[in-house]
């Protein structure tokens, strides 16, 4: 459609648009319906077919489409449509043509935020696919810069996108190089791991855990920021369980260092039952990470402690 102009984008929007007029088709489906002609799923595949008409024809016009494509975001972010990524893929590449480096992370942060991850995936298989579809499509469309140096964004993926790549069409193998640098793209950006990306479940996944390479390397990266936060405790005097002295420290300190100490503290307890669950589940021997000398100078509670011993050492 590179004849279309400015004023014909009004023809596009609002309540008599040809946006809202694919989304409704309530008089065809209901005659269609009531007659048996078509099923649900029928129609809904004239409502896709018809959008992906909508957004060819649109490819090549030559004025900014942007009202139209966030309408077309608004619109096709549900069922039917959401089960097709190829709408979400042509806007949101689309819409990018109109921005700066800064507008692009803000944009994507935008449509990541606006996309609803919390269906029930093990009671809706259909929800289920179509999660990891939009995920995937999202995933790759920000591996690569100017996304890849924003912190905001990276902590979103992370946290939205991230536990997808358990499903993505790839090899046990591809996916653990994939999360390998992704995790390698952070530490470069952040000067430490936050701890939410570092605890993030998708490390615990068979792809990842049963390679026995990689659950020592995620040990060893659990391992490094414990000792930091650790230290830390330790200067303090803090004692895991001994509410008397937490009370006592909290008591000495000013405010703003209560905060940083109760995060310390939520931190330590957050790495510590990963580590625990690695040794119960990874069978794995992490005697050169950590020895009886370096265990009695990290000085963990009694529960990591024995864990250490009787499980990271005799594997």
């Amino acid at each position: 459609m590179p004849y279309v102009c400015n004023e014909s984008i009004s023809y596009l929007l609002g309540e008599k648009g040809i946006l809202k007029e694919i989304d409704d088709l309530n008089a065809v489906n209901n005659y269609l319906l009531n007659n048996k002609k078509a099923t649900d799923n029928e129609i809904n595949d004239i409502k896709v077919n018809l959008s992906h008409i909508l957004i060819d024809s649109l490819d090549d016009a030559k004025v900014n489409l942007t009202p139209v494509i966030d309408s077309i975001l608004e619109t096709f972010l549900k069922s039917p449509y959401i089960n097709d990524v190829r709408i979400l893929d042509w806007c949101f590449n689309k819409r990018m043509q109109y921005f700066g480096d800064s507008e692009k992370i803000k944009y994507a942060c935008s449509v990541i935020n606006h996309i609803d991850f919390s269906c029930d995936q093990s009671k809706d298989f259909s929800c289920d696919q179509s999660k990891i579809k939009i995920a995937e499509t999202l995933f790759f469309n920000l591996d690569k810069e100017p996304y890849k140096n924003s912190r905001k964004l990276q902590e979103l993926i992370w946290d939205k996108l991230v536990a997808y790549v358990n499903d993505f069409s790839l090899s046990n193998q591809e996916k653990s190089r994939l999360i390998l640098r992704l995790f390698d793209d952070v530490k470069l950006l952040f000067n430490e791991v936050p701890v939410s990306i570092l605890v993030n479940d998708i490390f615990l996944k068979d792809f990842f855990m049963k390679q026995p390479d990689f659950a020592k390397w995620y040990f060893y990266q659990l391992l490094k920021c414990y000792e930091g936060e650790q230290l830390y405790l330790n200067e303090l005097g803090y004692v895991y369980g001994d509410e008397e002295k937490t009370k006592e420290i909290v008591n000495k300190l000013p405010g703003y260092v209560v905060k940083i100490f109760e995060e310390k503290m939520g931190n330590e307890l957050k790495i510590r039952t990963r580590m625990m669950k690695i040794l119960r589940n990874g069978k794995i021997n992490i005697y050169g990470y950590i020895n009886e000398e370096q265990l009695g100078k990290l000085n963990p509670p009694e529960d990591l402690r024995i864990a250490i011993k009787k499980l990271g050492w005799n594997n």
